[in-house]
């Protein structure tokens, strides 16, 4: 076999590979949705509205300050009243489902020439796991209308946990990057 050849099926068959555990990957998710309508340029100020966490362990002024901190790398700026924006920080558990995989046992024993009795066993294994998501709305303060909502699903609830801030904020601030919308 011609040895570019070879090269070339090896090359192949490890970018597929490689795609195929891209795929599989079950790191965050990260959604948003805004009006189309508004001008996010005008938005330049922000204030807390609301914090509410349902995952205990979550130091919420810990996560708050984390928003914070890329909020203003985005340059917008805190204020203590009449901002432009009002900002909402949820954070929630959720359980999802996993494919299932199951488990089979079988024993055969034959009898006679052609014929031969079977039999066996399964079990469906429940693969469900508990995962964090966070969801952050921004508000108009004038017209209190819902100006963009980002989220985060199935981030790992240890890294909700207040001694792993750097993988938290590495959460948020890809969850974040997604404002302005472009």
């Amino acid at each position: 076999m011609n040895s570019a050849v070879l090269r070339g099926s090896i090359s192949a068959f490890f970018t597929g590979l490689l795609v195929l555990l891209a795929g599989c990957s079950s790191g965050p998710q990260y959604t948003r949705d805004f009006k189309p309508d508004a001008t996010f340029q005008e938005y330049r100020t922000y204030q807390w509205r609301q914090v509410s966490s349902e995952v205990t362990g979550v130091n919420q002024e810990r996560v708050q300050s984390l928003v914070d901190n890329q909020l203003s790398r985005q340059g917008l700026r805190k204020v203590g009243e009449d901002a432009d924006i009002l900002v909402d920080l949820h954070l929630f558990l959720q359980t999802s489902s996993a494919p299932s995989t199951g488990i089979g046992i079988g024993i055969g024993l034959p009898v006679g020439r052609h014929g031969s009795i079977g039999l066996g066993s399964g079990q469906l294994l429940n693969r469900s796991k508990l995962a964090g998501t966070i969801v952050v709305d921004f508000t108009d303060q004038k017209s209190n209308a819902l100006l963009w909502r980002g989220s985060a699903n199935n981030v790992a609830v240890k890294n909700l946990a207040v001694e792993n801030q750097q993988q938290l904020a590495v959460v948020i601030e890809k969850l974040l990057q997604q404002y302005p919308p472009q």
